[in-house]
């Protein structure tokens, strides 16, 4: 997957959105960290970032100018898939990708989903348990405080990620 040079907005700041923006700075794509929440601090928010990050953040309204100069849009779970700003990315026809899209891009080992409506923790985290007694290569994200993101491209080729995925993380796959 090649993103080199491309204008990618990231939308959210939590844990999956700086996970999904470090990882689209190594891809070396135009990240932009966007939140419409005004009253974060910036400063904070660069701190997840390498000193030499050229992550630009954006808190507030998404200026026009910007929107228009997008090629890619990442989402973070949290956001509201109904909000008056992602129907306007929506009718611009700018792609948007959930961070577990992202993630699954460019993860080097297999990711294991696992998703519904009870049972989704304890279930990976057994998963992760039983991996961890094979021997080989894992790691446990998603909806346990674990960016996905973060984890792609740490887990090599022959290893496994054990994912707790919500189906509002399952809307932009």
């Amino acid at each position: 997957m090649d993103l080199r040079g491309k204008k990618v907005l990231v939308f959210g700041t939590g844990i999956s959105g700086i996970g999904a923006g470090a990882l689209l700075e190594r891809a070396q794509a135009s990240v932009i960290l966007y939140d419409g929440n005004e009253n974060l601090d910036k400063e904070n928010l660069r701190k997840h970032f390498a000193a030499e990050s050229s992550v630009e953040i954006l808190l507030g309204s998404l200026p026009l100018e910007v929107m228009d100069q997008l090629e890619l849009v990442v989402l973070s779970p949290g956001v509201p898939t109904d909000l008056p700003l992602v129907n306007q990315l929506r009718e611009r026809e700018i792609p948007i990708w959930g961070e577990v899209e992202l993630a699954y891009r460019f993860a080097s080992g297999e990711v294991l989903a696992i998703t519904g409506t009870n049972g989704k923790t304890t279930t990976t985290t057994l998963l992760g348990s039983m991996i961890s007694h094979s021997g080989k290569p894992f790691a446990l994200a998603g909806n346990l405080g674990i960016s996905l993101s973060r984890e792609a491209e740490l887990v090599p080729s022959d290893g496994l990620i054990a994912a707790e995925v919500s189906s509002f993380q399952l809307e932009f796959i």
